[in-house]
């Protein structure tokens, strides 16, 4: 198994983010997220988009959708990877232990559904 370390950054965003008060994500709103994945010299890039999704929902597409690329991707599969994101929302909860505490506690929260799908490639 080589040991060299996996880069993957990560970003997603909404124009409406929905952070003021009376706004909110409208369903014609465009929601979009990428990933660039490096590993050695090679690179895997992958971007998205859907409609009336929210930032924090694009942050969460982003790095699962990443995550999948790397375990459906012999070479990358096992290991060590850094995630690069500016996403506190998606960084705070597997760097502080909080992924973990959800899960078990299984207590409904925004994009609930995203989290439980992202924390089993988490684990890998």
């Amino acid at each position: 198994m080589n040991n060299s370390l996996i880069k993957v950054y990560t970003d997603g965003g909404n124009r409406n983010t929905g952070n003021k008060p009376g706004q909110h994500v409208h369903e014609r709103d465009l929601s979009a997220w990428a990933y660039i994945i490096e590993y050695e010299k090679k690179q895997y890039i992958a971007s998205g988009f859907q409609f009336g999704a929210t930032n924090n929902a694009m942050e969460l597409m982003a790095v699962g959708s990443a995550f999948r690329k790397i375990t459906k991707t012999e070479e990358l599969k096992k290991q060590k990877i850094e995630l690069i994101s500016d996403s506190h929302y998606v960084l705070d909860p597997m760097e502080k232990g909080w992924l973990e505490k959800w899960m078990k506690t299984k207590k409904e929260r925004p994009n609930f559904t995203m989290w439980q799908t992202l924390y089993p490639m988490y684990l890998e």
